[in-house]
Formats: structure tokens, C-alpha cells, sequence
């Protein structure tokens, strides 16, 4: 290989590597998810906060994350490699180790930006730690307002919401206050006025903390929250894990222990007051089936004096029902016998009458038959008189001859005279003169 060829081609490389770093320091370039800080050659900063890129002629950039997230947990893990959980101590004298979760937001307005690239050097590892430290304040001022038994059993929400609060706003003014603990109570042994044993229980008293409210019921904040010059906002936070004191868990085994053995004792009395109750109840059920029993025998008693009442009365309105029937049976047959004269009475004037009415009609008709004589006499003689007469007229129109066939016509196309030899007709045929 010639010296020719091995020069051209070191200066292609040479030429090329130029290129690059010209178009690497002339050029930018930024991502939609990031924002950068901007410093030219002259001193010059800006936000470069569009996505793309741009001319930056061989001026410095930094980048940022528009949000980030954050873990400060007891076991490592990426985001912490270490042990980078936060002690809180509770009102009882409870600790525990507290690991959680932060999403944070960074700035979005660029004078906030260039404050907090000026401040912290373009490490999101010294955000992460300003947001821990702050964390850590919010955390334990939160510890004191409840205790590790409350913590554990049912206020985790509560817990958890107080040290968001905070966070993004700044710390809660606290106030001290003294309150009694149930679960911490002691047994003490005395005597009453009688001079006889008595047990008391007393509750344990702890000094805590609860919030301030104002006027307007919202919590009164006395120290501002770090991160707010900055704009940054806590987009999430969550309790992971809270990983108690052995002697706090130890303390939460001795309360289960006596929860058990209260339970226990519990149930024991309810199983006592159970077998007291059937014991009761059996005496109750045994009474009951005795009362049950004479209560059968006097209603059966009651119910035969009852009857044996309702029979005697019976029998009592039977017998006058039977007098009485035969009272009311003497009257009719009284009324009977009353009834009886009376319709032979009115026979006997009723056939008095009847004699009388056919005396009568016989001498009514005696004289009908004496004034019926001389009328009969005189139809007799009347009688007589129309036959002969009908006897005579009936010989001379016999001796009349008629024709068989009788021929008749209107006189000059009248009809007149056709109706008169009808009706003459009609009269010779009464008569009998003419054969039908």
C-alpha cells in the first residue's frame, strides 16, 4: 500500500471526525419527554423546551426530566440503592422504618427551570435528596399524632394522607396535647370502702400532637414546603412499607396475646351465660309443661261444669217449651171448638135462608107459570095465523110458472136494467119459485 492512499485515507477519517464534531457542537437535539438548559458560547442560558432540534453553535446543554420519580426504601433497589428509608417515632415510644414511593414533577416554567438547574447542578440525584429531606420532616412531625398500635391497626390512611399534605404544601403547625391509650392499660389492685379487693384498670396517658386548624378548617402551615421556589410538585406518594421496632412488635404480639385471651375469656363467659341461660330455660320449660298440665285439668273441669250447665238449662227450656206446647195446644183446640159453633151457627142460618129462598122461587114460579098461561095463548093464536098465511101465499106461487133458463140485457146498452132482474131474481129464489 502506497504512503498516497494510506494519507487519503487518514484524512477521510480525520475529515469525518471533524464533521462529527461540528454537527455534534453546531446542532441539538431534545425529547419530547425532557426539557434542556441552554448556555451558548457567549454565557447566554435558555430553556430549550420544544422537541427537535436546534442550533446551540457549540454552546453547553443540559437535560431534565419533565417529571421524575423517587423510591427511599429499607431493601435496595434501583431507584434506591441503599438503605434509604426514614425513622419515625410514634406517640407510645414506637419506631418504625418508613420506605415510599415519590413521582415528583419538575418545574414547568423556565425561570423556575434556570433556578433549579443554578441550584442544583443538573443532578436529579440532589432533587431526589432535597425531596428525602424534606420527606423526612413531613414524616416525623406526622409520627407523634398517633401511636404505633393506631398506626398498625387502622390509621395507615390518615398516616399516609398528613405526610402528602405536607409535602406539597410545607409542615403543619403541631400542638401537644395528653391522651389516653386503651391498649396500653394497666391492671391495679385495691380495696373499696368495705375494705374488699377491687381491680381497676388504667389507661396509660402519652403526650401527642395534633394539627392546628384555622379559621377556614384547614391545617395551618408554619413552615413553607422547600420545594415550592423551585416549582416542583409531588405527583404521588405512597407508604410502601413500615417496618415496626422489635419491641414495638413485640408489643403489638402481647396486645394480640391479650385480644386473644380476652377473646377467649369472651367466649368462655358467653359459653357460661349460654349454659346458664339453657339451665333457665329448661326449669322455665319444665314450669311451664307443670302449669301446662294443671292449666289442661282445670279448663277440662271448667268445660264439664259448662256443659253440665248448658245441659241442665237445656233440659230446664225443654221442659217449659213442652208445657208450653201443651198450653198452646188446650187454646187451639179451645179456638177449634170456638170456631166450630160459630160455622155450625152460620150453617144453620145459611139452610134457614135456603128454605126461605126456595119457598120463595117456588111461589115465584107458580106465578110465573099463572101469568105464562094467557101469553102462551095469545104466541099460540099468532102462530096460527103466519102459517095460514104462509100456507096460501106458498099455493099461489105455486101455480106460477117459471122458466128454467132466464135470459137478461140492459135496456139500450144500460146497465140498469141487468141490476134490477138480478135483484128480482135474488127475491124469486127466497121465495122458492126459483130452483138454485
Amino acid at each position: 500500500m502506497s504512503f498516497k492512499y494510506i494519507a487519503a485515507i487518514a484524512a477521510s477519517v480525520v475529515s469525518l471526525i471533524v464533521v462529527a464534531v461540528s454537527w455534534n457542537g453546531l446542532v441539538g437535539h431534545n425529547d419530547f419527554q425532557n426539557y434542556q438548559v441552554y448556555q451558548s458560547a457567549s454565557g447566554h442560558v435558555e430553556v430549550i423546551d420544544g422537541a427537535g432540534y436546534y442550533l446551540k453553535f457549540f454552546g453547553n446543554t443540559w437535560t431534565y426530566p419533565r417529571a421524575m420519580e423517587a423510591e427511599y426504601n429499607q431493601a435496595a433497589t434501583p431507584l434506591s440503592p441503599g438503605d434509604d428509608s426514614i425513622k419515625v417515632v410514634f406517640n407510645d415510644g414506637g419506631t418504625a422504618k418508613v420506605s415510599s414511593y415519590v413521582r415528583i414533577q419538575l418545574p414547568t416554567e423556565a425561570k423556575q427551570r434556570l433556578l433549579l438547574h443554578q441550584n442544583f447542578s443538573a443532578n436529579t440525584r440532589n432533587i431526589s435528596e432535597a425531596v428525602k429531606n424534606h420527606l423526612a420532616n413531613c414524616i416525623k412531625v406526622t409520627g407523634p399524632v398517633m401511636s404505633a398500635s393506631e398506626n398498625q391497626a387502622s390509621r395507615k390512611s390518615e398516616f399516609n394522607q398528613i405526610i402528602e399534605e405536607q409535602l406539597g404544601s410545607g409542615l403543619f403547625k403541631m400542638r401537644r396535647t395528653e391522651i389516653e391509650l386503651s391498649d396500653l392499660a394497666t391492671i391495679e389492685e385495691g380495696k373499696d370502702a368495705d375494705g374488699n379487693k377491687v381491680t381497676s384498670e388504667k389507661k396509660a396517658k402519652v403526650q401527642a400532637t395534633e394539627v392546628v386548624l384555622g379559621k377556614d378548617g384547614k391545617p395551618v402551615i408554619i413552615q413553607e414546603s422547600p420545594l415550592k421556589p423551585y416549582g416542583i410538585n409531588i405527583l404521588q406518594f405512597s407508604v410502601t412499607e413500615i417496618d415496626y421496632d422489635p419491641q414495638t412488635q413485640e408489643q403489638f404480639a402481647a396486645k394480640k396475646k391479650s385480644y386473644l385471651a380476652a377473646e377467649q375469656a369472651k367466649a368462655e363467659r358467653q359459653q357460661e351465660v349460654q349454659q346458664r341461660l339453657m339451665v333457665e330455660e329448661k326449669g322455665r320449660r319444665q314450669v311451664a309443661d307443670v302449669q301446662a298440665e294443671e292449666n289442661q285439668k282445670k279448663e277440662r273441669a271448667v268445660i264439664q261444669a259448662n256443659q253440665s250447665a248448658e245441659v241442665a238449662v237445656i233440659n230446664k227450656t225443654q221442659a217449659v217449651t213442652a208445657a208450653q206446647q201443651k198450653t198452646e195446644v188446650a187454646v187451639q183446640a179451645q179456638l177449634e171448638a170456638e170456631a166450630n159453633r160459630k160455622i155450625a151457627e152460620i150453617k144453620a142460618a145459611t139452610a134457614e135462608l135456603d128454605k126461605k129462598a126456595k119457598i120463595s122461587q117456588a111461589e115465584a114460579q107458580q106465578k110465573a107459570l099463572d101469568l105464562g098461561g094467557g101469553i102462551s095463548e095469545k104466541e099460540r093464536v099468532l102462530a096460527e095465523i103466519a102459517a095460514s098465511r104462509d100456507a096460501k101465499v106458498a099455493e099461489a106461487l105455486a101455480g106460477v110458472k117459471t122458466p128454467e133458463v132466464v135470459i137478461v140485457g140492459g135496456e139500450g146498452g144500460k146497465a140498469g136494467g141487468l141490476t134490477e132482474n138480478l135483484i128480482n131474481m135474488s127475491l124469486l129464489r127466497s121465495l122458492g119459485i126459483l130452483k138454485n
